[in-house]
């Protein structure tokens, strides 16, 4: 099958966050009094968003997990974040030449993320300005996170593109969910947040460990578009 329409996750797939994440998050627990976590354990956390409340819940000692106070440490969590990712925050090597080579095919790409709209409108703004990556879609108040395929389906109606005729590109269990909710083909990518192991378990379309890879994969379907 040749896609005509690419939907791409963004933290863990496109960019690489977890530097910024781990100094915004040990930053907010130690003005709370707590001590913060290793990158690994935020790996180990982050199966899911790091804008929801249950990231702010896990990140917390367990005698601490109050709503209250979790929604205080989500709230400066999400400014601080705002604030600090700049610092390290970087798109995967590799991933300008997948962008690149699907631009020049001429395919239509969009943004999927569970990452805030506002902050992701920013960053694909400043960091991914060089490709057309339109619409972009991130969490805002009314609009379903992943699973729940809505989104998904609203960006292959965007680019006039039949569910089955998408690929949805991800890092993590929920974007295979996605996918196969919406009706879309999947890539899972190994590089991210989730392990090979919990994307296998999704049974996506297929599986790459290098931006190397999905680019073969892709040219594999388009051939020389």
């Amino acid at each position: 099958m040749t896609f005509q329409s690419i939907i791409f996750d963004m933290d863990g797939t496109i960019i690489s966050p977890l530097d910024d994440i781990v100094y915004a998050a040990n930053h907010i627990l130690a003005q709370h009094g707590f001590a913060g976590h290793s990158a690994q354990k935020y790996l180990d956390i982050l199966s899911g968003s790091v804008e929801s409340e249950e990231f702010s819940r896990l990140i917390l000692p367990p005698t601490h997990r109050q709503p209250p106070l979790i929604q205080q440490i989500r709230a400066a969590f999400l400014a601080e974040e705002a604030v600090r990712w700049r610092d390290h925050t970087v798109l995967y090597p590799g991933i300008p030449a997948v962008l690149d080579q699907l631009q020049e095919w001429g395919i239509p790409m969009a943004i999927l993320t569970t990452k805030s709209d506002d902050l992701a409108q920013v960053i694909v703004a400043e960091l991914l300005a060089a490709w057309t990556l339109y619409p972009v879609h991130g969490s805002r108040e009314g609009r379903p996170r992943k699973p729940d395929p809505q989104s998904a389906l609203t960006l292959a109606h965007a680019h006039a593109v039949a569910p089955e005729h998408c690929l949805l590109i991800g890092d993590t269990s929920g974007d295979i969910e996605t996918a196969r909710a919406a009706g879309m083909q999947s890539v899972a990518v190994t590089w991210g947040f989730g392990t090979r192991e919990q994307l296998a378990s999704q049974h996506p379309d297929a599986i790459v460990d290098t931006p190397e890879e999905l680019l073969a994969f892709l040219r594999s379907h388009y051939g020389d578009a």
